[in-house]
């Protein structure tokens, strides 16, 4: 059915995503070592110099007055308490971060600040940080945070972890406690800032876990239409920060959510921006590049193993990637462009050396006899789909020779064979057991173009997807990128300031979201 607007509704659902798939070898769950508060006397803080706000420069929307006292933000994916506080989703990320603190945070241009943490600092040489939380940290029920509670919040959701980012935790007393890595970090490690470490205190029942950030979820209401719900979220500590009321709309039509009084959303949609390019009530902001949709295939997996060609040697052309961008991405697409994370690990030496003693995972699609081969792609992913079906036109049906050359010796036995090649959509569980078990010809998978750490993240990406051989063949060998793309910011003039985090997530009204000053 269409909206008044004549635009088709598309409901993005990735609230099953699958939980805990990985190989054994990764996933052991940190140790966690609990001192008494009186085993050693706190060390006294470092003095900072002052509070200091977040870096202006990530001031995406600014206000020249103080805005409106309630901001309505249209959140466009399902949206679930129980995955709090670690995001499935963009709508989840956009969320969580108003909710839920980590010990650091970063900026937009990777500067790190505290979080729950007032200082931070390590006695051998990265090995190990020691973390003293704010004096007047708090949840929101005006309970103080404790070591203790940072340690069983990361414990207790850690089948949600994937790679476990440190070795072991200690706990000296009530403020203070020391994560211990395998690896050195010469400056406080930064994955510590994604929302995977946020800290919450669990709570029986359907009802949100207690958070220590700035605003918490009052009750969810019925919007004036009853079209969808608001998950309404106050301030906790600071008044003067503008009520926030998050209008739960997937499936929505995003002109009329305009038209209904929503102040700030993100889409990647081209009709919604030429709309709202004739409404001068509303600014549009590009977003930062945050999205690489790339290939993943056993075929190119066991013929790299095999020796049968360099992969490096076998990237697609940039004017072939430019024309996946303009013809198969309805948005803002380009064709990647380097580096990404995985096309950077010279660093990172010591978790590949470590991925080395695991048993070569098999993937089972290269082995199939007969049957249709499918090109897959995750429930709700219209941008990977629009990929998929490119990628089977090419290959059964080239209207170009050029790209279907490109994409035939870079995907072995993609072009040629007598069984036909399809597209398939997969649920969120299903995507994920296909990426473990490579059951699928042809994969097309979003990964993020930035990344706190890329060590770790190559470590999660060995996790999910181990039949890539990551320590014995290259990652940017096995995985063949196509598109960036990156979405807008729609935000209505004078409601809000609006500004970015390091991973692209908003920040609702102002730069600095919490507490705590530079150590």
């Amino acid at each position: 059915m269409k909206t008044k607007h004549d635009i088709a509704k598309v409901a993005v659902n990735t609230s099953d995503i699958m939980n805990g798939i990985r190989p054994t070898a990764l996933s052991a769950i940190a140790l966690v070592v609990i001192t008494g508060a009186c085993a050693r006397p706190p060390e006294p803080e470092p003095v900072p110099e002052g509070a200091a706000p977040l870096a202006r420069e990530c001031e995406v929307v600014s206000l020249t007055d103080g805005g409106a006292d309630a901001v309505n933000v249209a959140l466009l994916d399902e949206v679930s308490p129980a995955h709090a506080p670690r995001p499935r989703n963009d709508a989840e990320r956009l969320l969580f971060r108003h909710l839920y603190e980590t010990l650091i945070r970063v900026d937009c241009q990777g500067r790190v600040y505290p979080g729950l943490a007032a200082s931070w600092s390590t006695a051998d040489r990265g090995h190990s940080w020691r973390f003293v939380l704010r004096a007047d940290a708090r949840f929101w029920d005006g309970s103080p945070v404790t070591a203790n509670d940072v340690v069983w919040s990361w414990q207790g959701d850690e089948q949600r972890l994937g790679a476990q980012a440190f070795d072991s935790v200690g706990v000296e007393d009530r403020r203070t406690l020391t994560v211990h890595f395998e690896r050195a970090y010469p400056e406080v490690p930064r994955l510590l800032a994604d929302l995977k470490h946020a800290v919450m205190l669990s709570r029986p029942g359907p009802r949100w876990p207690l958070g220590t950030g700035p605003y918490r979820i009052e009750r969810p209401i019925a919007s004036s239409d009853r079209a969808h719900v608001i998950m309404r979220a106050a301030p906790v500590f600071d008044e003067s920060r503008p009520r926030i009321d998050f209008h739960l709309a997937a499936g929505a039509d995003v002109r009329d959510l305009l038209d209904g009084g929503i102040d700030v959303l993100i889409t990647g949609d081209p009709e919604v921006l030429e709309y709202v390019a004739m409404r001068p009530e509303f600014v549009s902001v590009s977003l930062t590049w945050d999205r690489t949709y790339v290939l993943v295939a056993p075929s190119r997996v066991r013929a790299l193993h095999h020796g049968e060609f360099v992969g490096d040697t076998l990237r697609l052309p940039p004017e072939i990637l430019d024309a996946f961008a303009r013809d198969a991405v309805r948005g803002a697409a380009r064709g990647h462009r380097a580096l990404a994370w995985w096309e950077d690990a010279g660093s990172c030496e010591s978790v590949i050396d470590s991925l080395k003693d695991l048993p070569p995972a098999i993937p089972i699609a290269p082995y199939r006899v007969r049957g249709p081969r499918r090109v897959a792609y995750a429930r709700g992913d219209d941008i990977a789909r629009g990929l998929a079906e490119r990628i089977v036109a090419l290959a059964t049906r080239p209207t170009s020779p050029e790209q279907a050359a490109a994409l035939g010796l870079a995907i072995p036995g993609l072009l040629g064979a007598e069984d036909p090649t399809t597209v398939v959509e997969l649920g969120a569980y299903e995507f994920e057991l296909a990426l473990v078990r490579g059951s699928e010809f042809l994969i097309v998978l979003a990964l993020p173009t930035v990344a706190l750490d890329h060590c770790h993240q190559l470590l999660n990406l060995a996790n999910r997807v181990p039949w890539l051989a990551v320590g014995r063949l290259a990652p940017s060998a096995t995985i063949v990128p196509l598109v960036d793309t990156r979405r807008h910011l729609i935000a209505r003039k004078g409601a809000a300031a609006v500004s970015l985090n390091w991973d692209g997530t908003l920040l609702i009204g102002g730069a600095d979201p919490g507490g705590g000053s530079v150590p």
